[in-house]
């Protein structure tokens, strides 16, 4: 409550009184807040991803040359056995770290996937069996599907996973037996709105309630935090990757909670239209040797850059390197008659590759373009990565280079 006072006097007794007035600015302190929340894990979100970026670079490497060695090693007479068993231990642990990188990325909203036109009902309906199962038998686990229709667009292992999250989350709340509930169904939100985080319109309301024991109110501004967990065996990732998802459709979600009082965990989801999109066709990979084609690979990172020549080189394609875009363009010009594929990081310093291949490349070129990245989900789009050229998630193996190479050399074969 805020108060203020001015000294008067009354005009017909002359007493001098205080007059005050009082304005209840509980409502503003809480959108404060709420904003003050928002901007921390927008910071932490930025942090995540380029620290994810930098660490996806080295992935690239360490798994590269890795299976390399592995393939390597396999292929000869009285290899040591423990060597072997060394370098599939290194194997996994490298994908146990992509793994990571992969979630720290989904929280900052950093990846590429493409969303789809997807029923929200039909697909927890088709994951139900599985958050059956997670939850003990205890547990009553109950779920409440609008049976109206309703689309949004979000990625399907996206919509499931936040699903499962909060289903486990739910679960591992609860101590001595009692009930999760999901439940879904449409709202409106109104410009009015001021408790809402998203714009007006229709959403889809995800909401997933237990009976456990709740969340201390001095731990609900960091729930969704990566790294932050109440359990003596958490990752910390779960409720994370939860909030990257959600944002990263448009949407946002929420908790309310109570001591002893159980939780809910609220996610709205836009609502789109059932048309749906065209999925464009993929060209099968095509395991043929190169005939020595010629591809030129851009990147600003030297491991990234050595590991994909090796990689190339041994498969038969003659390559060229650039750690930059201004060298890349220079190397293009010098290998214009021959250059059939450019290999390119989306982020670098100096000039992006989405702007050095515009430089290099007419619209009527055959020239095929392979972006690579390990980066925010915002700087992909902003440089139009999808809009002419593929894409490679860093970290990738020898395996998924070659077999995006030669998809994209198999349909230049065919539109040639």
């Amino acid at each position: 409550m805020l108060r203020s006072g001015t000294l008067v006097e009354d005009p017909d007794s002359g007493e001098r009184v205080i007059l005050r007035t009082a304005q209840d600015i509980t409502e503003r302190r809480a959108l404060k807040d709420r904003l003050a929340r928002s901007e921390r894990l927008e910071a932490m979100g930025q942090l995540a991803g380029g620290v994810a970026h930098d660490f996806n670079n080295l992935l690239t490497a360490v798994m590269g040359y890795a299976q390399l060695l592995h393939h390597e090693l396999e292929g000869r007479e009285n290899t040591s056995e423990v060597a072997i068993e060394a370098i599939g231990e290194v194997m996994k642990a490298a994908d146990t770290a992509a793994a990571l990188t992969r979630q720290l990325l989904t929280f900052s909203r950093s990846h590429l996937d493409a969303g789809e036109l997807i029923e929200v009902g039909g697909a927890i309906r088709n994951v139900a069996p599985l958050l059956r199962r997670i939850v003990t038998d205890e547990i009553e686990f109950v779920t409440e599907l609008d049976p109206t229709e309703t689309w949004v667009e979000i990625d399907p292992s996206k919509l499931e996973q936040v699903a499962l999250n909060l289903v486990i989350n739910a679960r591992d709340a609860i101590e001595d037996g009692g009930t999760i509930r999901l439940v879904t169904d449409t709202v409106e939100v109104a410009a009015a709105d001021t408790t809402s985080e998203v714009k007006p319109g229709r959403y889809v309301r995800l909401r997933v309630l237990d009976t456990g024991q709740g969340v201390p109110e001095e731990l609900r501004e960091k729930i969704f935090e990566p790294f932050f967990s109440t359990k003596a065996d958490g990752t910390g990732m779960g409720l994370a990757t939860v909030f990257g998802i959600v944002r990263g459709a448009g949407g946002s979600v929420r908790l309310e909670s109570a001591p002893e009082g159980g939780t809910v965990f609220e996610v709205l989801l836009p609502v789109a239209g059932p048309e749906g999109r065209e999925e464009e066709g993929r060209t099968p990979a095509n395991d043929r040797k190169s005939n020595a084609r010629t591809i030129l690979v851009v990147d600003d990172n030297e491991a990234v850059r050595a590991f994909a020549e090796s990689v190339l080189r041994r498969a038969g394609y003659r390559v060229r390197t650039a750690a930059s875009g201004a060298e890349g363009i220079a190397v293009a010009l010098e290998i214009a008659d021959d250059l059939e594929l450019i290999i390119s990081d989306v982020v670098m310093s100096g000039m992006s590759g989405p702007e050095m291949v515009r430089r290099i490349l007419t619209e009527e070129d055959g020239i095929r373009v392979l972006y690579v990245s390990g980066y925010t989900d915002e700087a992909l789009a902003h440089h139009e990565v999808k809009r002419r050229g593929s894409f490679l998630q860093k970290p990738f193996t020898p395996d998924s280079l070659l077999t995006a190479v030669r998809e994209l050399l198999v349909e230049s074969r065919r539109e040639g």
